[in-house]
């Protein structure tokens, strides 16, 4: 099964909280895997990593949660990234999606099971809304 795709914002000195829901099943009963959100600039640096390690990125049984400190997001080096553009992000159910403008970068997030097998839940475009 291909990454499903999904845009992020991000305001910078704001807390990142993100709830990500899986398909309910046996695929779904991801709490004891590792799990990395890597956003990463279109030259490959990488500008930040939420991870199980960090405790930024939580697997859970049917979903993960990623919860970012605004002091981490106000930290973000936005160096180097050159590509402006717009993005929609998934709002809450009978909401209107979430947009925004400001500079781009894009993010993968995986997960590995405790026998080693890395999977690629996600990926899709960052907006820093308002840089």
């Amino acid at each position: 099964m291909p990454a499903r795709i999904r845009n992020l914002i991000i305001r910078r000195g704001d807390s990142l909280q993100r709830q990500f829901n899986l398909i309910p099943g046996p695929e779904g009963d991801i709490a004891s895997f590792t799990a990395t959100l890597t956003i990463y600039n279109d030259d490959g640096s990488v500008l930040h990593s939420a991870t199980s390690s960090n405790s930024e990125l939580v697997p859970h049984n049917g979903y993960l949660t990623l919860d970012v400190s605004a002091a981490t997001t106000t930290g973000m080096t936005l160096t180097g990234l050159s590509r402006r553009g717009n993005v929609s992000e998934p709002a809450p159910c009978g909401e209107l999606p979430f947009s925004a403008s400001g500079l781009l970068a894009n993010y993968i997030l995986r997960v590995t099971s405790p026998d080693s097998v890395t999977k690629t839940l996600l990926k899709g475009s960052v907006c820093f809304d308002g840089e």
